[in-house]
């Protein structure tokens, strides 16, 4: 391997049991993609990390595609879990809801909820491959953290996990203003026929404001991500990983 994998590996010990030089047992997905995808070579360095805080350098011991054994050594770094919530409803699409799961996380998203809005076309995604999307991602993009990913049936549904500041994308809207004290928000973000009129009522009655993203007409794949990074913006990029 030209550079070292990340992995997320919720089956290391507890930080604290965690020893250098400690035998570790992959699961069967994260073992396949180590072995068959990455083709690790017995020797082979890799960071696993736990999706609690903590990332350990790890040497590859028996690299089977079933079951990876590897040899933990230094904690590499550790954090502590973001103290806001960044949590994205997306109702589902006709294509590209994989990419917005994907670039939702890159973004730093702590929550996703996928949800059945009443213009949504149906949605094949399941949730294990929700999950599955969420967590290359996350490997990739180097947090500690991966996001909740949540399949629901309504927008009622998705607006009851609302958290923080509440935002829902409108067009004609006013753009996102300047930063607000709270450190966690909700972005909800339509289907391809937009809101219907009964879902807006709705959450503006939940004390959701509506925001634009500007003149251009967006793909729906496209507005939840560029309303993360709107949203990021203002607030300096302050993102926890």
């Amino acid at each position: 391997m030209s550079r070292r994998p990340r992995l997320y590996a919720p089956e290391l010990p507890p930080r604290g049991q965690a020893t250098d030089g400690q035998l570790v047992t992959l699961a069967p997905a994260a073992s396949a993609r180590l072995a068959q995808v990455l083709r690790a070579r017995p020797g082979d360095e890799v960071a696993l990390f736990d999706g609690h805080g903590s990332e350990y350098l790890a040497q590859v011991e028996t690299p089977d595609k079933r079951s990876c054994k590897l040899r933990l050594g230094h904690l590499l770094r550790s954090g502590p879990p973001p103290t806001g919530r960044l949590h994205l409803l997306q109702a589902a699409i006709k294509s590209g809801l994989e990419g917005v799961i994907q670039q939702a996380t890159e973004l730093g998203a702590t929550d996703i909820t996928i949800f059945g809005a009443q213009r949504s076309a149906p949605a094949s995604l399941r949730q294990d491959r929700a999950v599955r999307i969420a967590t290359g991602a996350t490997e990739q993009s180097g947090r500690l953290f991966p996001p909740t990913v949540t399949l629901v049936d309504s927008f009622s549904a998705a607006i009851e996990r609302a958290t923080g500041e509440r935002l829902i994308a409108l067009p004609d809207a006013a753009a996102l203003g300047a930063a607000s004290n709270c450190d966690s928000a909700t972005i909800a973000i339509g289907p391809e026929g937009g809101f219907t009129s009964s879902e807006v009522e709705h959450a503006l009655g939940a004390n959701f404001h509506p925001f634009g993203l500007g003149p251009l007409t967006l793909r729906a794949a496209t507005a939840g991500p560029a309303a993360l990074a709107c949203w990021h913006q203002i607030r300096a990029w302050q993102v926890h990983p």
